[in-house]
């Protein structure tokens, strides 16, 4: 196991929205798997996260014209010499691919979920605190409590409208993630600064750092620069920035 932590920073309302689908994404994937009641509470509320996040904003346009436009910069390196054009060409075939998988899906992102009476009423009481208890959804309380390969059955099917959805948040974020290595950096007594090209968009800063240095670093920062303190992770009440310097490796993700 590694020993590092990496820590993502989204300096993009598009790659916040990216990481944030992935974040439900994951959640779902891990609790419906397994065949607990509680499990599968957690796998619904993942997943109607995941339809509100895509009620808010026309998400569907935002990610074709992003693969678009990545479809366009990965073109221009095909002369690109020493360029493994295999994997280029591979990697422009799946974005080719979910460009028209996405324009393929009829009206807006997760409206079939939405839609869909109840699991619109188990929204609705979710907003409440506690608000999704037995006595007030026995509906939803009777159907937890049928077999395991019902319910999981019901909740693939119900993610099965935005399959395409997942695969373009994957593909995004691999190339993201994928467009720069990590540099060595120091931050003087906890804090660094970066600078950034106002003629390139920075898409997301990764922090690597030692899962037992007992510091987690706090990001600031917009299109033309960003800031990293470095926090000491007790007291976890009030933590404080480090004096100390601090070692770590950064990624600024400008794909």
């Amino acid at each position: 196991m590694s020993d590092l932590i990496t820590f993502e920073y989204p300096l993009h309302e598009r790659s916040r929205t990216l990481l944030r689908l992935e974040h439900c994404f994951r959640q779902f994937d891990y609790h419906v798997s397994i065949d607990n009641p509680w499990a599968t509470r957690a796998a619904m509320t993942a997943m109607l996260d995941i339809s509100s996040i895509l009620a808010r904003a026309d998400i569907k346009s935002e990610l074709i014209k992003e693969m678009e436009r990545q479809t366009v910069v990965l073109g221009k390196m095909r002369q690109t010499q020493g360029i493994d054009t295999e994997m280029l060409e591979d990697v422009l075939l799946k974005l080719n691919t979910n460009i028209a998988s996405m324009h393929n899906l009829g009206g807006q992102l997760g409206k079939k979920i939405r839609d869909h009476e109840f699991l619109k009423t188990i929204l609705q009481r979710s907003s409440l605190p506690g608000g999704d208890c037995d006595f007030d959804l026995p509906l939803y309380f009777n159907w937890l409590e049928q077999s395991y390969e019902h319910r999981r059955s019901q909740l693939e099917n119900w993610m099965a409208s935005i399959l395409p959805l997942r695969q373009s948040v994957d593909l995004l974020l691999m190339l993201i993630r994928g467009s720069a290595v990590p540099r060595d950096e120091v931050a003087e007594n906890g804090f660094f600064q970066k600078t950034l090209d106002g003629s390139v968009t920075v898409q997301m800063v990764r922090i690597y750092m030692s899962k037992h240095a007992q510091l987690f670093p706090e990001v600031s920062g917009g299109k033309h620069r960003f800031n990293i303190r470095f926090m000491e992770t007790e007291p976890l009440e009030h933590p404080q920035q480090t004096s100390s310097h601090v070692d770590f490796k950064l990624t600024t993700c400008v794909m």
